[in-house]
């Protein structure tokens, strides 16, 4: 009974140890990676006003979707992770400054259409897991010199799963209205970097309608340059190394202490019986 009992405390510490192992590899703040997409390695080939250039546009709102190819993230997050913020880029003929939009909504969700293949219907654009990850609300953004990425990430206040093998990322933008009234003449959007690739295989495109309201929109092969920030999901071969180093912790602590109860129990004298008055 008592070697049923310690082996079921061996195996109880076991799977504790192996839960806390499991715990303690969950992707943390530090751990995270950039991915830009479309990842030529170079600045976009065109500009794009879509999504944020309401003035520049003379239009007052922006529904607008971009599809990425799943082989932009495939390399980088090959078991899936957490797209926790996003930059754009500012074009080469862009100007600095600023834009504040009193009311945006950012949603992402899988799809199955690939790019230059996207509806001009938007909902026929949504597959599965569709989520919002920037609920609607107050959105700032700073414009450095051209070139550069936007001054602060865009952080998603849900962030979003994302797992390549289930299909396409399908970015959706809501801009409710124009922006806030600028405080000089740069505090509004202007162009932004952009990959157009008409005579190859492209990895991005999009849809878009000046009005936040429309069902339905125009497509173009274009896409913003992105920069996903994503925290990864570890490979499977990383778990099973914590969670083998986690049950031999647990052996050998257990072990250790088995056997120095062992030397306990051995070392103690043994006691003498009584002496027995009546045989004298």
């Amino acid at each position: 009974m008592k070697c049923l009992t310690f082996r079921s405390r061996y195996i109880r510490d076991i799977l504790g140890a192996i839960a806390v192992a499991l715990i303690a590899n969950q992707p943390v703040e530090g751990a995270d990676i950039t991915i830009a997409a479309p990842g030529t390695g170079r600045s976009g080939n065109v500009s794009a006003l879509e999504p944020f250039a309401l003035e520049d546009l003379m239009v007052p709102s922006m529904r607008y979707q971009q599809v990425y190819h799943a082989s932009e993230f495939t390399r980088e997050i090959p078991q899936g992770g957490f797209i926790n913020a996003l930059w754009f880029v500012v074009d080469q003929n862009g100007r600095g400054g600023g834009a504040g939009y009193p009311a945006v909504q950012i949603d992402m969700a899988v799809t199955l259409r690939e790019p230059d293949q996207l509806s001009t219907v938007f909902s026929e654009n949504i597959g599965s897991s569709d989520a919002t990850v920037y609920p609607q609300g107050s959105l700032e953004i700073g414009f450095p010199a051209p070139g550069s990425l936007i001054t602060q990430p865009i952080v998603l206040q849900n962030p979003y799963f994302y797992h390549p093998d289930t299909g396409n990322l399908l970015l959706d933008i809501r801009i409710f209205s124009q922006t806030l009234p600028p405080h000089s003449p740069n505090d509004t959007a202007g162009p932004m970097d952009a990959e157009d690739n008409l005579f190859g295989p492209d990895s991005v495109s999009r849809v878009f309608a000046y009005d936040v309201n429309a069902t339905s929109g125009m497509t173009d092969s274009i896409g913003l340059v992105t920069v996903f920030r994503v925290t990864p999901i570890p490979e499977p071969s990383t778990w099973a190394m914590a969670c083998v180093a986690a049950a031999l912790a647990v052996y050998t602590v257990r072990r250790r202490k088995r056997d120095n109860d062992h030397r306990q129990t051995t070392s103690r004298p043994k006691p003498t019986a009584p002496l027995n008055h009546s045989t004298f």
